[in-house]
């Protein structure tokens, strides 16, 4: 946000204006600055309408994995805010905690699917359907 382009157009609107205010009562000068505020805020960074698809999840991602995926971002967190000297420090740990989460995933992964596909044995219909969702 351009903090100069919206000091300019508050300081141009009637909120700036004193000899405006005797006019006005409470609940008046409370409108005014709300009307203010939010057409120089509208005027800066106009609303747009922002649509978010959420994917599915993984059958198999659990809570272990969303752990391990919370301390990832946060040691990635760590290393981008770490000063020179602790800078190499903070990005082995968070590179060392990526293999292990990438791990962690595959394992997952496999088992999963592994024992999908071992519970599906006996069924070759369901059988060729895990395999049809494993490929895509």
């Amino acid at each position: 946000m351009d903090v100069a382009a919206f000091t300019a157009a508050l300081q141009s609107s009637q909120l700036c204006q004193p000899e405006v205010w005797p006019a006005l009562d409470v609940n008046d000068l409370v409108l005014l600055y709300d009307s203010s505020v939010t057409a120089a805020l509208y005027r800066i960074a106009p609303l747009r309408m922002v649509h978010c698809r959420r994917r599915p999840s993984d059958w198999w991602f659990d809570e272990d994995c969303h752990l391990a995926k919370r301390l990832v971002c946060r040691l990635e967190r760590d290393a981008r805010k770490a000063d020179a000297i602790n800078s190499t420090a903070a990005t082995a740990a968070w590179r060392t905690q990526c293999r292990i989460y990438s791990d962690l995933l595959r394992q997952k992964r496999e088992s999963f699917w592994l024992s999908n596909i071992d519970s599906e044995k006996s069924g070759l219909h369901q059988l060729w359907q895990s395999v049809d969702v494993l490929m895509g």
